[in-house]
């Protein structure tokens, strides 16, 4: 009898234990699936498809699209900074220094809009990097 009620005992102190464990070792799966590696500064910088030229297009049509010229209230650029992840998408887009909410939205509405680009790459693999750019606000 005796036994009997050690087995019992010791069986659920390790199920007890096991299952401590097992959830240590999903919030650490958890924190590190969170701390994704985010490049400021790699070997080949993310671009746009079609290059510089293509972006210009691109800013210049949605700003149109968005905004006509008589609608800003003030001149000057906007400087988001957003991530190029590796799977070209863009994430975590921000202001960085701004002008009033309208031109900051506005130019928030650009860059969501964007088609994916290029990812950066680190040692031939794309990697995530933070990105700045300025979208300029000009009254005709």
């Amino acid at each position: 009898m005796i036994r009997l009620l050690n087995f019992i005992f010791f069986t659920l102190l390790l199920n007890i234990q096991l299952s401590f464990c097992q959830n240590s070792i999903d919030t650490t799966t958890k924190q590190q699936s969170k701390n994704v590696e985010i490049y400021t500064s790699v070997e080949k910088n993310p671009s746009f498809i079609g290059g510089q030229s293509e972006l210009i297009k691109y800013i210049n049509h949605k700003m149109d699209e968005l905004i006509s010229p008589e609608e800003i209230d003030f001149e000057g650029s906007v400087i988001l900074q957003f991530v190029v992840e590796k799977n070209g998408n863009l994430s975590d887009i921000k202001v960085a220094r701004g002008l009033s909410k309208k031109e900051n939205e506005t130019a928030i509405l650009i860059v969501e809009s964007m088609p994916k680009w290029e990812p950066g790459r680190q040692r031939g693999i794309p990697v995530n990097v933070r990105y700045t750019m300025p979208i300029s606000f000009k009254k005709k």
